[in-house]
């Protein structure tokens, strides 16, 4: 019996293998051991690509900026409906304001506080119609892209009227193109303040 499994040892080591025999044999799954590799459980977590975490982080910002004026125009039309209910004494000033110019300037100042409201909850909701795998993935993304433009962007206190800073936060970036035109301009912010200095 040892004398047949020597030969067989023997005959496989004589005969040449094929390259491609040998890489088949080692992605078959074998331990050094010989054992069989236990399978995987758990794929590792897929990582967004650059365009489409840009065109994602777009598509939230046109959201939240169109949520602007449905929030605006909601809470003036809100306020409008509380104040006119209001009883109105024509011969009173409210803080030396006639009655109507009040609660006029008072329902613009509600629907301004509205505008600014409505960006947040646009992409709030936005967030919520996304799956939390997606938004794990943005997440780690956006730390990531966040510190690309810490990273690149220029020093803001060299700023002047002739040369403005460009897009200090990257919030115009759309995608890879509108990044390196981000980085252009950087560049050319910081050629321009040196020269100036």
């Amino acid at each position: 019996m040892l004398r047949t499994t020597t030969l067989r040892s023997a005959a496989r080591t004589a005969l040449p293998t094929p390259l491609g025999a040998s890489i088949i044999r080692r992605s078959v799954g074998t331990t050094p051991s010989g054992s069989e590799a236990p399978a995987s459980s758990t794929t590792p977590a897929q990582k967004l690509d650059w365009p489409t975490f840009l065109s994602l982080r777009q598509q939230c910002r046109h959201v939240g900026l169109a949520f602007a004026p449905i929030t605006g125009l909601a809470s003036m039309f809100a306020s409008f409906v509380v104040l006119g209910s209001q009883d109105i004494d024509p011969s009173q000033t409210i803080y030396g304001f006639d009655p109507f110019i009040a609660y006029g300037a008072a329902t613009v100042c509600i629907g301004g506080v509205g505008a600014l409201l409505g960006p947040a909850i646009g992409e709030g909701l936005w967030w919520m119609t996304k799956g939390r795998p997606v938004k794990a993935q943005m997440q780690a993304r956006q730390k990531e892209f966040y510190d690309k433009i810490k990273k690149h962007r220029v020093d803001a206190s060299r700023q002047s009227f002739a040369n403005p800073v460009p897009d200090y936060y990257g919030e115009k970036i759309a995608n890879l193109k509108g990044y390196r035109q981000w980085l252009r301009d950087q560049k050319a912010f910081r050629n321009k303040s040196q020269r100036f200095l």
